[in-house]
């Protein structure tokens, strides 16, 4: 970090982006479980799914097995300096609400546009449109099948709702009614849905089928296309098999990369997969094997080119687009379910089965004898300053005519 801030402060280095991805790869890699933050204790069964408010990233959303939703504030002022943070629950829907879920809860996510309104959907084949003010339920469907997962569409208030059947569910909640059916999937169930970033009309689908669908809801035949791990960057002349499977297992999470572009996949036959999001081809990077055998949807994150991935109890870190699996965060005691990552403060939030929430900060090393540390930074600030390409610059700089011309002192104390 020291020698790329050096190195942009005397013009040695014509990208201007890269410092910014020097800081983000410092932090991604100082991730550890955080010693100044916790979340506070309250839920008694599994977490199965979180959500962030996408506007101020202040409130997470946390839902568990028996039903019981909790909302937590990331704000919440500390105690005092020398004991740890810890997030306060604001808000909770337990067995004293009338409107509870009463079976596991599966999926829940904020409102893209208000923290005045939140969904969530589980076991009980409901899916249910909260007011987060006073925590009721303002309108609700009922399916067939048991409710996997669900997510809102950000450019108009529709839902796309994957139960236990081979077909997908549009719900129109303005006007309170079901819009149409997507049907593609070979088997039963699908457990991951995600809206695409760069047309608001395509939504992707994985299902216990292997599959992961391409769709256009505005289409009568909506299926685009169907992931094929066969049909690689390397077959620029083959078509993708109607009948190809991504993985060979069941796939129970897939997670659109903030570029738009790129389509990341995690199975049940331990392997992460990148794609092309439009063409639907396998780019072929190997992250290697990371163990996956839940039956359920998990769900990853990321930031720049970083992704979070559930290992069992862990965390991994993975490098994108060179297949590096950079490092693995221990601090869970059962599968994890969930991550999400903080983009403000740099930070991810992971939910398992062992009942808590975790947060993973790049603070937490940082402990050490503040002096030792800041001798250490002085000596390295030294080392790149006497560096040889560093001392080259600084000379030529000053032997510039209009440099020298233009950071003279022009002034003159002796009045004309």
């Amino acid at each position: 970090m020291f020698k790329a801030l050096i190195s942009r402060e005397y013009n040695l280095n014509n990208k201007s982006d890269r410092l910014d991805k020097i800081f983000i790869k410092n932090r991604i890699e100082s991730l550890d479980l955080s010693s100044r933050h916790e979340f506070e204790s309250c839920h008694t069964a599994n977490v199965n799914c979180c959500d962030l408010d996408p506007n101020g990233q202040r409130y997470l959303l946390s839902a568990a097995g028996n039903g019981n939703i909790f909302i937590h504030d990331l704000h919440t002022p500390p105690s005092s300096s020398s004991s740890p943070r810890i997030f306060k629950v604001v808000s909770k829907i337990d067995a004293t609400n009338e409107d509870r879920h009463y079976f596991s809860v599966g999926s829940i996510q904020w409102y893209p546009h208000d923290t005045g309104i939140f969904t969530s959907s589980g076991r009980e084949k409901l899916l249910k449109l909260w007011d987060s003010n006073n925590l009721k339920v303002v309108t609700q469907f009922t399916f067939e099948e048991c409710v996997n997962c669900h997510k809102m569409a950000g450019f108009k208030p529709i839902i796309a709702v994957g139960s236990d059947s081979d077909k997908i569910q549009l719900v129109d909640i303005t006007s309170g009614s079901f819009s149409h059916k997507l049907t593609g999937h070979s088997q039963r169930v699908v457990l991951d849905l995600y809206w695409s970033a760069s047309n608001n009309h395509h939504l992707y689908s994985a299902g216990k089928d292997g599959h992961i669908i391409l769709w256009d809801i505005r289409r009568s035949k909506s299926c685009l296309l169907k992931f094929d791990k066969n049909n690689t960057r390397f077959n620029d002349k083959a078509s993708p098999n109607p009948n190809g499977r991504a993985h060979d297992g069941v796939v129970n999470s897939i997670l659109l990369l903030q570029d738009g572009l790129h389509l990341l996949s995690f199975g049940t036959d331990n392997n992460v997969r990148l794609w092309d999001s439009q063409s639907g081809k396998n780019l072929l990077c190997n992250y290697g094997m990371i163990a996956n055998d839940s039956k359920v949807g998990l769900r990853m994150a990321c930031c720049d080119r970083y992704a979070f991935v559930p290992n069992s109890e862990n965390v991994t870190i993975l490098d994108v687009f060179n297949g590096t699996q950079i490092k693995t965060l221990q601090g869970h005691f059962k599968q994890v379910n969930c991550c999400l990552f903080k983009s403000d403060q740099y930070e991810l939030i992971t939910g398992a089965r062992d009942r808590n929430i975790l947060l993973w900060d790049a603070f937490s090393h940082d402990d050490d004898d503040d002096g030792d540390a800041d001798d250490d930074r002085k000596k390295r600030l030294k080392s790149v300053r006497n560096a040889p390409e560093v001392k080259r610059n600084i000379r030529d700089l000053n032997n510039d005519v209009g440099f020298n011309r233009f950071s003279e002192d022009n002034w003159s104390d002796v009045d004309e």
